[in-house]
């Protein structure tokens, strides 16, 4: 109507330096790059469609650079499509980094239970289609990434787990 050319980008569960939603990922990488163990009484059989922010910066600039005329939708998903538990992101740390302490309670908070269920994997097909969206970091990738980024410029500040 006002002539402005809009494309859209539906994130999943972005992680990464500098993220300030406080998701388990970032409890348990951050804690462990401190060499603080990270304690969770619920919350393990949580899931999530994690996608790394590498891979979220990517999906911004091809569809900045996406020709609108040629494409046929206005709203694509990112997201890495597959999803990923709590204790298997755990696992994911521990294995990256051995000497993380990460200990996540398998059973859900109510709040979690009532989340958990809408947690899919995210269907990304339109975006690899229309936008050439590609995940570049698998989970274990991202964890690297980030644990290597974190070392390279310490945290400033910490953060506390709030769920989820």
């Amino acid at each position: 109507q006002s002539g402005v050319d809009v494309v859209i980008l539906r994130l999943a569960s972005v992680y990464g330096p500098g993220m300030t939603q406080d998701l388990y990922i970032r409890s348990m990488v951050e804690g462990a790059v401190r060499g603080q163990s990270v304690r969770f009484a619920t919350g393990g059989s949580m899931r999530r469609d994690y996608v790394y922010i590498k891979d979220v910066a990517q999906a911004i600039h091809l569809a900045l650079a996406a020709d609108g005329q040629r494409l046929r939708r206005r709203l694509f998903l990112i997201a890495s499509g597959t999803t990923h538990t709590a204790a298997e992101v755990a696992e994911r740390v521990r294995g990256v980094l051995p000497s993380a302490d990460i200990d996540i309670g398998m059973g859900l908070s109510q709040w979690e239970a009532r989340a958990v269920r809408t947690r899919a994997s995210l269907d990304i097909r339109h975006a690899r289609e229309e936008l050439g969206y590609a995940p570049k970091y698998d989970l274990r990738g991202g964890v690297t990434d980030y644990i290597q980024a974190l070392r390279a410029a310490p945290l400033v500040n910490g953060g506390t787990h709030g769920g989820g």
